[in-house]
């Protein structure tokens, strides 16, 4: 259950492909203040109304954003495990603003970022979280996820409410001040960077640790074999 008390005058939407980082590129847009908004998710993403307030995010100020990024969104408990179980719960912050993998799905929006990303890069960082890869060999997730982007960015760059921007330098510890400046001036957002450094640096670690955490788990597990 999402309680919206304030949004962005524009519809604001990303096409990204699976891996390239848009649920974090979603959370340091929303990081603006003119996002104010209470999410108990459900137990399930939006599909029941039985709701988990235990995992409940304050989006008031600053301040009780970055503890429900410190305490739920990029926790401690954060691992390959779980991550993409917290994006789901999560989920409902598409009416806030909207994340479409295909540029097919992207529809009436106001200003849209098309994501691009380094097809090797998404493989190493969704693979420790989801290891089958949709079914698809690593290598064939590389083609899909370069096909994916020259699609998107070929039918939605004729677009002028399409702005294309490569993410591939949010795989490091301090954010990319360019990069979060062409975020807020595409959407008409003011200029939160402190903030958005740290709740960057809370997703960064996350990132590592759960690739840290997932290596141990591997070898730990065949070595019971």
């Amino acid at each position: 259950m999402i309680e919206i008390t304030s949004s962005s005058p524009l519809k604001c939407g990303l096409c990204v492909p699976i891996g390239g980082f848009g649920n974090h590129v979603r959370w340091l847009t929303l990081l603006d203040p003119v996002f104010q908004f209470v999410l108990i998710p459900s137990i399930d993403g939006g599909f029941s109304k039985i709701t988990d307030s235990s995992r409940q995010i304050i989006f008031h100020n600053a301040e009780t954003k970055l503890e429900s990024f410190r305490t739920q969104i990029y926790s401690l408990n954060r691992s390959w495990d779980n991550w993409l179980q917290m994006e789901f719960i999560y989920q409902e912050t598409q009416q806030v603003l909207q994340i479409e993998h295909r540029w097919n799905l992207v529809d009436r929006v106001d200003k849209n970022l098309v994501c691009t990303i380094d097809p090797e890069l998404a493989l190493q960082s969704y693979f420790k979280l989801n290891s089958n890869l949709f079914h698809c060999t690593p290598e064939k997730f590389k083609i899909d996820t370069k096909n994916r982007i020259n699609e998107n960015v070929y039918n939605l760059s004729k677009r002028p409410e399409n702005k294309i921007i490569a993410v591939d330098c949010l795989c490091q510890p301090i954010l990319d001040k360019t990069f979060y400046n062409t975020i807020i001036e595409w959407f008409e957002l003011s200029d939160c960077y402190d903030l958005a450094n740290q709740v960057h640096g809370l997703w960064y670690d996350s990132h590592q640790r759960a690739k840290q955490e997932f290596v141990e788990y591997v070898n730990r597990f065949y070595k019971r074999i």
